[in-house]
């Protein structure tokens, strides 16, 4: 990003927007095989705020949780509660389902995205709130309840350029080191200046590739790597999960 021509204050999924128009092919996502372009982002973000919004009856203010690996399932759902004014909750993948019950009762949800493997543990976290859970991966491409279905045919919604730069996008959950585990609001005006901060800080442009190996409920991989990329129409490569060897792999390849 040329810090001599910053950002236009909207909502952050005009990022992905704004990306998509300018440059439709350029890689936004590397994920193990997968290579996702702007165009093709805008279009899976557009498509799944479409079917929240249409299919889930999530709207603006309401929290939607996120259980799973990093994925690029994850960066949708961000941009797609952005674009609807909703607030996503990243969860830890490594919390036991009596923690996630402690954090889902902190943050009521209305719905949780699971990744397969964590589906079952979110559906017993969730079963005091009666949470909608819907699954996404390999196990669960078919299920009457999970992502692929809730997308089939959904409508496409488009960036709201008006949405007030206050209204809250995340609530990330500290480490809970000094007692219980707290969430902290984080608004779209946040994400616009720290975007901002960081390219100012490292050069960050469209040209640069970031690799993101840590886990994106913490906010040095979501707020010092991810984002700001996103912000500056980089690419992102993203690995699941920290792995010595896939991450000396990706290095090389960079």
């Amino acid at each position: 990003m040329d810090v001599r021509n910053p950002l236009r204050e909207a909502e952050i999924s005009s990022w992905i927007a704004d990306g998509a128009a300018r440059a439709p092919d350029k890689l936004a996502v590397r994920f193990e095989d997968l290579k996702i372009s702007y165009g093709e982002m805008e279009r899976r973000v557009a498509r799944l705020a479409g079917a929240l919004d249409d299919r889930a009856a999530i709207t603006e203010g309401d929290r939607v949780a996120y259980l799973g690996q990093n994925a690029p399932e994850l960066l949708d759902l961000l941009f797609a509660c952005a674009r609807i004014g909703a607030i996503m909750v990243p969860l830890s993948a490594r919390m036991p389902a009596p923690e996630l019950e402690v954090v889902l009762a902190n943050t009521e949800p209305k719905a949780l995205l699971a990744e397969s493997p964590y589906a079952d543990e979110a559906r017993e976290a969730g079963s005091a709130l009666k949470l909608r859970v819907i699954p996404f991966g390999d196990d669960d491409q078919d299920a009457k309840d999970g992502l692929a279905a809730l997308l089939d045919g959904a409508p496409e919604l488009e960036c709201d350029a008006d949405r007030p730069l206050d209204t809250p996008l995340l609530i990330i959950n500290t480490s809970g080191t000094t007692g219980p585990t707290k969430g902290a609001v984080l608004t779209h005006a946040m994400q616009h200046f720290n975007a901002l901060n960081v390219a100012f800080a490292v050069g960050m442009n469209p040209t640069d590739e970031v690799l993101t190996n840590g886990p994106l409920f913490n906010t040095g991989p979501m707020n010092i790597l991810t984002m700001p990329a996103f912000a500056a129409g980089a690419t992102v490569t993203i690995q699941r999960e920290f792995d010595p060897g896939a991450m000396l792999e990706a290095i090389e390849r960079l």
